[in-house]
Formats: structure tokens, sequence, C-alpha cells
């Protein structure tokens, strides 16, 4: 039986970036998507990893972060994921026992490292992910008015010879 270590972190009020995103393109947005909730994600990798037991280290060094854009057959937009877990990063789970120290086993007490962890930097992580779609906002707004202007140097450039 296979429990999964998971903390949803749902943030409201985000229709201003929302529309921001929808009116770019959607591999920018995906991008811009990806990198801010991979960024806000920090947080409550380092916190497992510092709370997590450690005895060969093997577990500690499999601890990272996945993320995953999907999009909603039923529903407008898409939802971003962030995923700290226990495997390797070619996706072979040399660690499998993390469930078996996070719940306990029949003969093993719980040792609970990733719940405590994703509570404690829940408002941090939020903050972060506000912060980094902001900013990936702007970022891009940016590159657009350059590329904009490069081309109507070009274009005045043109007419003039």
């Amino acid at each position: 039986m296979s429990k999964r270590n998971t903390g949803t972190m749902r943030v409201e009020g985000l229709r201003e970036i929302d529309r921001a995103l929808k009116q770019l393109d959607q591999r920018v947005a995906k991008r811009i998507l990806r990198r801010a909730v991979k960024i806000a994600a920090e947080p409550p990798l380092h916190a497992v990893r510092s709370n997590a037991p450690m005895d060969t280290g093997l577990y500690v060094s499999q601890i990272n972060v996945r993320t995953r854009v999907r999009r909603w057959r039923n529903r407008k937009g898409a939802a971003v994921t962030a995923m700290v877990e226990a495997k390797s990063r070619s996706g072979k789970t040399d660690a499998f026992y993390g469930a078996f120290l996070e719940y306990g086993t029949s003969r093993m007490p719980a040792d609970p490292h990733f719940r405590p962890a994703f509570e404690m930097t829940k408002e941090e992580s939020r903050r972060i992910l506000l912060r980094e779609l902001s900013n990936g906002l702007e970022r891009e707004a940016k590159r657009v008015a350059r590329a904009a202007l490069r081309a109507e140097r070009a274009a005045a450039k043109a007419r003039a010879a």
C-alpha cells in the first residue's frame, strides 16, 4: 500500500495575473508558470531535506522538485503542480521507503517530515509564487517592448533606405 506525501496550496485572487498570462503565447505562459512554481517550491524542499531522517544520505539526496503544467478539459486555464518527492532525477525510485518514514509501519513509528515542512513553509511559498509570477510577467512585457522597438527601428531604417 502506497501513501503519497501531498500538501495542497490554493492561491486565490489571481485574476489579473491569469488575464495577463492568457494574453501571452501558450509556451511563454507555461514557462513563466513553471519557473514561478519551481522557485516557490524551494522553501518546502529545503525544509523537507533538513527535517528528513538521515542514515546513509541516499533518501535526502533524492528529495527533489518536479513541476507539471496540466490543462483541464472542463475548465478554463491550467493547473500547475510542484511535487517535492523522493525520486532520483532519472526517475528511478531508489529511496522507495519515504512513505514508510513519513507514515510509519506496523514495526516502525512514523517520523513525519514532509507534512510539517510543507505546513511551515506554505505562506512563504505563496508569497514567493505571487512575486515570481509578477516578475515573470514584467520580464516578458519588457522583452516584448524591446522586440517591438527593434522592429520599429528596422522598419524606419528600411523606409529611409
